[in-house]
């Protein structure tokens, strides 16, 4: 599966899960770090954790597997890490506060 098939993947997980507002963003041109960052906001910490826990689930059964992980304690922005994919959940308030998009919106747009 390559980079673009597996954010399709994880957008699809992150929509199952009821999570608002994804949006995803290609940043090949403009970082070594990943090919594509997704974030995504959480109704709350509980369900920001409880997705968390279902996509790494369904990625690991896809063979996809996590290279890291943070944020999983409080739950108010978790970051998964999947080499070429970053995905970001956050609660509403952390998002707006953090405002990841404005930082990668350089990027070509996957999905808004």
């Amino acid at each position: 599966m390559n980079y673009k098939d597996k954010t399709q993947f994880f957008i699809n997980l992150l929509e199952e899960k009821k999570l608002s507002n994804i949006y995803a963003v290609d940043v090949t041109d403009l970082t070594s770090e990943a090919n594509a960052f997704i974030v995504a906001s959480a109704n709350s910490d509980r369900q920001a954790k409880a997705v968390c826990e279902f996509v790494e689930e369904k990625a690991e059964e896809n063979d996809i597997f996590l290279e890291g992980k943070e944020g999983i304690k409080l739950s108010r922005w978790i970051l998964m890490d999947y080499g070429e994919i970053v995905l970001h959940i956050f609660v509403k308030e952390e998002r707006d506060f953090y405002n990841l998009e404005r930082l990668w919106q350089d990027g070509k747009i996957i999905k808004e």
